[in-house]
């Protein structure tokens, strides 16, 4: 990142320390924060992560039982200021879950404060998370507080904690704390900082991170004002963005119906008469989701997942059926299956219906795309009993 204030100047006061212990170069010597993953991939209960690979990023999560349970996700309302609305996992507001198989981003600096939100009278006010500071100072401290090495390093230094504040109380007052720097500092100035997935990949992310764009020392940075996405290492681009939204995305629940005559949803099917197939969608067809990030009350930067019609094809356990597949199966136009045998006695023909959507993404700074590995696909399955037509002759 370019130099403008490298946070922060009362903090160097410690990074000697810091540099004393680190165990290795470019990597902070500080103890996992509560809730995130150790590198064996173990987790603390306020982020949880199991063998199986759930994780959360700045907020509560649940751990899936080893062996069962639903699949690996991480939770959808990520700290700071990046939201993902529409039709997300677990439903709307601040639950959800991301699904781990679209790979979002293990770990990013968001834009988390303007330069008015650095300093108030009384700081630090911490309230126990990141999340609630009010402030910079407060968030500084409130990251801090859950590194103990970094706490004791701090308190062995005179007046540090002091010198700290008042580099977040010079910003306040449109001062710059690094000698020869950029003045003076405004109200569109941007303090950034990281954010990581709940996992051992996540943290481990976020280490490297810190070291390559020198917040090695800190948990924010303060940025002049520049346009979104514009190629600063480390900072979230749209594309991070279409990541957390399709791994957030919740494609909808399907149902198959056989409907023999047109009139009812039976079970029954006879054999060489053609039984309507159609699916149903809950919410709806063609699911969609936005992932943005925010700072001082409007967006800065979003990502929008669309999908397209969904795509039918229509398979059954009988080995001599006759599928006429549309593709689309609507209740309008149904597929049609012809059973050439009726079923052993409890033993019924599954209808299986496989669900495909393209699902596209675009952004808020012109980013367009696809995302096509792992595909985006739901089964549903339906089964049938087929019996032979009776026929009275005589």
């Amino acid at each position: 990142m370019n130099k403008r204030v490298v946070f922060l100047a009362g903090f160097a006061l410690v990074a000697g320390l810091v540099a004393a212990v680190a165990p290795t170069a470019g990597v902070p010597a500080f103890a996992a924060p509560a809730g995130t993953a150790s590198a064996a991939g173990t987790a603390s209960a306020a982020g949880t992560a199991s063998a199986a690979g759930t994780a959360s990023a700045g907020g509560a999560g649940t751990a899936n039982p080893p062996g069962g349970g639903p699949p690996p996700t991480y939770t959808k309302t990520v700290s700071g200021n990046v939201n993902v609305t529409g039709n997300v996992n677990g439903g709307g507001g601040g639950g959800g879950s991301y699904d781990e198989a679209y790979n979002p981003p293990a770990c990013w600096l968001q834009p988390q404060y303007n330069q008015p939100q650095s300093w108030r009278q009384g700081d630090p006010q911490t309230s126990g998370s990141p999340q609630a500071a009010p402030d910079a100072d407060s968030f500084w401290w409130s990251m801090a507080l859950d590194y103990p090495n970094l706490e004791a390093l701090i308190g062995h230094v005179p007046q540090g904690a002091q010198d700290i504040n008042n580099d977040f109380k010079m910003v306040q007052h449109g001062q710059n704390d690094v000698p020869g720097g950029q003045n003076p500092v405004t109200s569109a100035w941007v303090w950034w900082a990281p954010n990581w997935l709940d996992d051992a990949a996540g943290w481990a992310c976020v280490q490297g991170l810190l070291g390559d764009v020198d917040m090695n020392n800190g948990f924010l940075d303060l940025e002049p004002p520049q346009p979104p996405d514009n190629g600063t290492p480390g900072q979230i681009t749209s594309q991070d963005l279409a990541g957390l939204a399709r791994a957030a995305l919740q494609l909808p629940r399907v149902t198959v119906h056989t409907r023999p005559n047109a009139q009812t949803d039976t079970t029954s099917a006879y054999v060489n008469a053609a039984t309507a197939v159609y699916v149903t969608y809950n919410p709806g067809p063609r699911p969609s989701d936005t992932a943005s990030v925010s700072i001082g009350g409007g967006v800065y930067l979003s990502a929008t997942i669309t999908t397209s019609a969904p795509q039918v094809q229509i398979t059954t356990t009988d080995p001599g059926a006759v599928i006429d597949d549309n593709h689309t199966c609507s209740q309008q136009a149904p597929c049609r299956v012809t059973f050439d045998s009726p079923t052993p006695t409890g033993q019924p023909y599954t209808i299986t219906a496989t669900v495909t959507w393209t699902v596209t993404w675009t952004t808020s700074d012109g980013r367009t795309g696809v995302f096509t590995n792992p595909p985006s696909q739901v089964q549903a399955s339906h089964t049938v009993i087929v019996r032979e037509i009776q026929t009275v002759t005589g």
